[in-house]
């Protein structure tokens, strides 16, 4: 079998093996979102969250406008699909970004480079709990767990000593972590508030697009408020 590049996690074709990124860190880095490991898209585009029906981009791209300084929750608004074209979402702050945003992510979002540089500048670090893994196709319940290998998290807190937050993108990220790394994590940084919030891959159908922001807006505002 051919083995990945370690210098760019990229998966060869014909492998279920998969190797996390490097993390997206800042200096001033105050939320840890972690994901369980990137998907098949994102391993073949190189980008964390690169799915194109998966709504991680718009939901945290709204989230950062309405919590810029000065700007107050707006009403709340339609989730019927916008027919004006836009290269950003379409948002309103404080209200979860439209369907045809999450329907058109590839086309509508910012440059990759834009998105990761925002979300350092606002105290926003993103990571997998896992750093490699054996996985047929992109679902987290097909990940074998005889192949799970966690990443470094103790060691990316200890640089960042104001983290106060880890949010979970999903369930299988924070079954994951609970698995390898949550004992040692909570005995070194027992004041770090955890929360599992809807996981925004297009698998997770169970949830709106309104529901998930509703939730990430609720559990990422007030430590990005502080």
């Amino acid at each position: 079998m051919e083995s990945l590049d370690e210098k760019d996690g990229k998966m060869p074709p014909d492998t279920d093996l998969a190797r996390a990124f490097a993390p997206i860190e800042g200096p001033g880095a105050r939320v840890l979102i972690l994901g369980s490991i990137p998907g098949v898209a994102s391993l073949k585009a190189h980008r964390y969250y690169a799915h194109p029906r998966n709504t991680f981009w718009p939901i945290v791209l709204a989230l950062l406008d309405d919590e810029r300084p000065g700007r107050a929750p707006g009403p709340a608004r339609s989730m019927a699909p916008s027919t004006t074209p836009s290269t950003t979402p379409s948002t309103t702050p404080g209200t979860a970004p439209s369907t045809a945003a999450r329907k058109g992510v590839a086309a509508r979002l910012p440059a990759y480079e834009t998105r990761t540089a925002r979300l350092i500048s606002r105290g926003i670090a993103l990571w997998d709990v896992l750093a490699e893994c054996e996985r047929p196709g992109s679902l987290d319940a097909a990940i074998r767990r005889r192949s799970e290998r966690p990443n470094d998290l103790p060691r990316l807190i200890v640089r960042h000593p104001g983290l106060a937050l880890i949010a979970f993108n999903g369930q299988a990220a924070a079954k994951l972590f609970d698995r390898h790394v949550g004992e040692s994590v909570r005995a070194a940084r027992p004041d770090l508030l955890l929360r599992t919030l809807p996981s925004t891959s297009p698998a997770n159908a169970a949830s709106t697009l309104a529901d998930k922001y509703a939730r990430w807006h609720a559990a990422l505002a007030p430590t990005l408020a502080e």
